[in-house]
């Protein structure tokens, strides 16, 4: 699978597409993650990494086939998958048909066709559906707090997330709930400790247990505030992270 670069221009900045995305572009790249071939999770029975699909099992001229083994299945279904990605005309939408374990890296090579606009609220529902952005096999979390930053915040929160966002104190105190086998210096913090707790403890064992860390960001370190789900999450530089434990 191809490996895009962002555009930059001489002051090292993104230069954004003007006036709309390029609709057609970004329907290639996603025709070209369609016919990639199928991998079996072999950790969850008829579960497939795909960039389409989850199952490797599927509905296929009113049977369910595993496409693992039949191609003609394979290829007639990438077929009638391809026609809808045709018909998409808008950018957000695509996203809903990319698995979540391949959103980051698909808007890694679509993020130079987008407008700014489009690129920010891409990023938000991008990085609240994926189930563990932070440690994503396909993109680094340099590079997402990167993208954070180029962002424009007014497409990339809704306009509640943005007024509290905006009267945060210039600094506040934040928690990180660790689960087992989670990544400890992700960016994705929140407010409330409850919310902490839950995260870190949701994937307990007998014997293997998560915990919370705390921290002290400023207000400027702040990338973005999301709390639509409830988590009042919020995404930070940790490079400027203090006073954690």
């Amino acid at each position: 699978m191809k490996r895009g670069k962002n555009v930059k221009n001489a002051s090292g900045k993104t230069s954004w597409k003007v006036g709309q995305s390029d609709i057609a572009e970004i329907k290639r790249i996603a025709t070209s993650f369609l016919y990639e071939a199928v991998v079996e999770n072999t950790s969850i029975p008829f579960a497939a990494h795909h960039p389409f699909f989850d199952s490797t099992w599927l509905l296929y001229e009113d049977q369910i086939v595993n496409i693992m083994d039949n191609e003609e299945a394979f290829l007639a279904i990438c077929r009638k998958r391809e026609e809808q990605i045709w018909k998409i005309n808008e950018v957000e939408l695509f996203f809903g048909l990319i698995t979540k374990p391949f959103r980051l890296l698909f808007l890694k090579e679509t993020k130079e066709f987008m407008t700014q606009k489009d690129f920010s609220e891409s990023l938000k529902f991008v990085w609240t559906s994926c189930e563990d952005p932070n440690q994503d096999p396909y993109v680094d979390v340099d590079t997402i707090i990167s993208w954070f930053y180029e962002s424009d915040k007014n497409f990339l929160m809704g306009k509640e997330e943005l007024a509290v966002f905006h009267q945060f104190p210039e600094e506040i105190n934040i928690y990180r709930g660790v689960a087992v086998y989670r990544n400890p210096d992700g960016i994705s913090w929140t407010m409330d400790s409850k919310t902490a707790e839950w995260f870190a403890h949701r994937f307990d064992t007998g014997k293997q247990h998560g915990y919370v860390r705390t921290g002290m960001i400023d207000k400027r370190h702040i990338l973005a505030y999301f709390d639509e789900r409830g988590e009042k999450e919020i995404v930070i530089d940790r490079n400027y992270l203090r006073d954690y434990r």
